[in-house]
């Protein structure tokens, strides 16, 4: 197993939400760590993640799980739903360049809608795994 390959995986996953238009005309910003101050009316933030050893006889590998979450302070959830529709269709199997080792897959394999009395928000929380080597 190796760990190596996190950052550069969190690193491809910023690029890759951060620099979508579509995604950026649904949301007010893509974080790694909260701004702060007053949060974004939307905003997706990359969350929290867990690897496991994936070796084989042919390499280093890793099986990663993250999450991703869509906030939003709307009245319903359809904005946060489409901005996290957005979130999937550009993370689910798409070549994202590593600095470091590459992409076996990349899979969407669940997602959790709550909402947040406390502020009235909106969450949508993605939850991928990303099969990951290193060349």
């Amino acid at each position: 197993m190796t760990y190596a390959l996190t950052a550069p995986l969190q690193e491809a996953i910023y690029t890759q939400l951060s620099s979508d238009a579509t995604l950026a005309a649904l949301v007010d910003g893509v974080f790694d760590a909260l701004p702060a101050g007053v949060l974004p009316q939307r905003y997706v933030q990359i969350g929290p993640e867990q690897a496991r050893a994936r070796s084989d006889k042919t390499g280093a590998g890793a099986r990663h799980v993250f999450e991703v979450h869509v906030v939003g302070r709307d009245a319903g959830f359809l904005p946060v739903k489409q901005a996290a529709a957005r979130v999937s269709d550009l993370l689910v199997d798409a070549p994202l360049p590593l600095t470091r080792g590459h992409i076996v897959s990349l899979r969407f394999s669940q997602a959790k809608a709550t909402r947040d009395r406390s502020d009235d928000s909106r969450r949508i929380t993605l939850r991928f795994t990303a099969q990951l080597y290193d060349s």
